[in-house]
């Protein structure tokens, strides 16, 4: 369960933490003025906020596993449309950012809590952050060494909506809860 979810955390960070700090590029290449841009560019912070706060919610009526593939898939579906679309999409690309990396940053806490309990909760979330910190480190890397090799943006979004449809099918195999776990002492 910890490797599924330390995969899964990675493949999100590496998928959607690039493309924050890349976002207004990405726009720029595609002729977008620099002022409209950033005017999308504003929307992933909005989006993110949505993405906590539905995630949140979600997870006190769903199994978070599967809302978690339901919204990356989501995003995995808007990377791939603004991969396709170009700066018609943007929009739907500053939704699928905020989404992935508001949720992702919630699941860590939740899913940690609920598949390990709290005896070693700190030992299990850093470890599992940690994961979350390298692949959020080296995704803007990812992102910028793919466009100078390729001349766009459009091989690293297809990546990481590949990348996002792998934690999918994870987060789809993920055992359910122990109630046990939940209650174990400190």
């Amino acid at each position: 369960t910890f490797w599924k979810l330390a995969a899964a955390f990675l493949f999100v960070a590496l998928a959607s933490s690039g493309l924050l700090v890349h976002f207004v590029p990405l726009l720029l290449d595609a002729k977008l003025p620099p002022a409209r841009a950033a005017a999308l560019a504003s929307l992933v912070g909005i989006f993110l906020i949505v993405g906590r706060l539905a995630a949140g919610v979600l997870f006190d009526v769903a199994f978070a596993p599967r809302v978690a593939a339901i919204l990356m898939a989501a995003s995995a579906a808007g990377l791939a449309g603004l991969a396709l679309g170009g700066a018609d999409f943007a929009i739907v690309g500053a939704l699928a950012i905020g989404l992935s990396f508001g949720a992702e940053m919630d699941l860590v806490g939740y899913l940690c809590a609920r598949y390990f309990g709290t005896r070693h909760y700190g030992r299990i979330y850093g470890l599992l952050y940690t994961v979350v910190l390298a692949g959020t480190s080296l995704s803007p890397l990812l992102y910028g060494t793919l466009r100078d090799h390729s001349g766009s943006y459009n091989s690293a979004l297809f990546i990481s909506a590949g990348m996002l449809a792998a934690s999918v099918i994870v987060f789809l195999t993920m055992p359910g809860f122990a109630r046990e776990k939940l209650a174990a002492p400190l």
